[in-house]
């Protein structure tokens, strides 16, 4: 079969779709036909993942996928294996007569994917202090045709210092002869693509890098200053209070930095009459998991009683998954770019208007991010990380320093990730006159 009917054929089966999304075909392409190396961004819930399954499969060659959690190791192979493709796993979980059952079984190139994490690789010598082939392993000496590295973005966030073997990929890829490459991230910036780019590869080798999906052109981005003397503006509590009721019925979440801030959050809101709950992890029933289940219910409206504003902290927020959330408010500054951008796209996931607000009090500041910055610092003990630390985080706070104060927000995100307004006439139209009218 013509390759063009191949890869509909295998995104209807593995995805029950027929129609690829935006770039996925693209990405696709410069690996199987391009014969390049590729650096895919997009979004959380983009389908990256069809992208090395499509390749992989076509190759007819046992693909490495380095993965940093078991539990996303495990999921993909049980979601491959209900479509009856051979994967498999190796981490610390195994038994070693499991283990070594498996690695028999990846010497003969018996799976389409086999998943691991860097370590099973690579490991610190401590007399040298340097990041080296960990020769005794099996596993380094199977046939692997091709390799799809996920969460790309640890190799550049945390791969220096923190997740050593994560910045060292190059010894990886030279001894495996630099197969086909394709790194995956849902949240890689354009510094970090060139960076990793540059290092990963080798010079006649560089990759392709596609961002795209980052717009959402269904959300309004506001800010709002406190503090400035504005007669019209007086606290964020007021300005959320009057808010909610003028928009009765919506489904609202408020990410606050502390627990304290959900608590008191909350406590105003019920007194001003609003249906409003909150949540964070010291709020315990069963378990945490029940918890955010019967919360997901509430909130959706499948189970009573009903919850129209949810309160909560960003850990408890992004476990949240619901379609029509129509408005997002974020009660201080989240600690970086990409965090924000992940818990704003908790609205709108029906495509429907939603709006964002920052609430941006200038006597309060970064005060809560230095406050938690410095609960970080002080856990990690190695002053050599902890200086690095303290660098990503500084970076951080000045990218969404930034963002706070550009002109044009969502210009401030796309340029941030690297990706590119991509509308029509119509589009860029509605695009300039929504900014026009935004807050």
């Amino acid at each position: 079969l013509p390759k063009q009917i191949q890869y509909h054929k295998l995104l209807g089966y593995l995805t029950n779709k027929h129609k690829f999304r935006d770039s996925q075909l693209d990405a696709i392409k410069t690996l199987a036909e391009d014969n390049k190396n590729l650096i895919f961004v997009s979004p959380t819930g983009s389908g990256k993942s069809i992208i090395y399954q499509i390749y992989g499969i076509l190759s007819q060659a046992q693909m490495l996928v380095l993965s940093p959690l078991i539990a996303l190791q495990k999921n993909q192979v049980e979601l491959l294996w209900k479509k009856w493709i051979p994967a498999t796993l190796i981490n610390s979980s195994l038994n070693k007569e499991e283990k070594n059952k498996r690695l028999e079984n990846i010497a003969t190139a018996s799976y389409s994917f086999v998943f691991a994490h860097p370590k099973q690789f690579l490991t610190k010598n401590f007399d040298t202090n340097q990041i080296e082939l960990k020769l005794s392993n099996k596993l380094l000496y199977s046939p692997f045709g091709s390799l799809c590295i996920d969460e790309a973005h640890v190799i550049d966030t945390w791969g220096k210092n923190f997740i050593e073997e994560y910045g060292k990929l190059l010894i990886l890829r030279k001894h495996l002869k630099c197969p086909r490459t394709v790194l995956l991230s849902a949240t890689l910036t354009k510094k970090q693509q060139k960076k990793i780019a540059d290092e990963l590869f080798l010079e006649n080798e560089k990759p392709k890098i596609i961002v795209t999906g980052f717009y959402r052109p269904e959300i309004s981005l506001h800010v709002i200053t406190f503090g400035l003397d504005n007669p019209h503006l007086t606290t964020r509590e007021d300005f959320i209070d009057d808010l909610l009721h003028k928009n009765v019925g919506k489904k609202v979440i408020i990410f606050a930095t502390t627990k304290n801030q959900v608590d008191n959050l909350t406590l105003f809101l019920k007194q001003k009459g609003h249906n409003a709950e909150g949540y964070h992890s010291d709020i315990r029933s069963e378990n945490i998991r029940n918890i955010k289940s019967q919360v997901q219910n509430r909130f959706s409206g499948n189970e009573p009683p009903e919850i129209e504003i949810l309160v909560c902290t960003s850990a408890f927020g992004m476990g949240i998954n619901i379609r029509n959330i129509r408005i997002a408010i974020h009660y201080s500054l989240p600690f970086s770019v990409n965090d924000y951008y992940q818990q704003v796209g908790r609205i709108g996931r029906d495509r429907l208007p939603s709006d964002a607000y920052l609430l941006n009090d200038v006597r309060e500041s970064t005060r809560w991010i230095d406050f938690i910055d410095q609960k970080q610092l002080e856990k990690v003990l190695d002053e050599h990380k902890k200086e690095e630390l303290k660098s990503i985080l500084e970076k951080e706070k000045k990218d969404f320093t930034d963002y706070v104060n550009s002109p044009d927000k969502w210009k401030y995100i796309l340029d941030y990730f690297g990706d590119t307004l991509k509308l029509s006439i119509w589009g860029k139209i509605k695009y300039y006159i929504k900014k026009i009218f935004i807050i």
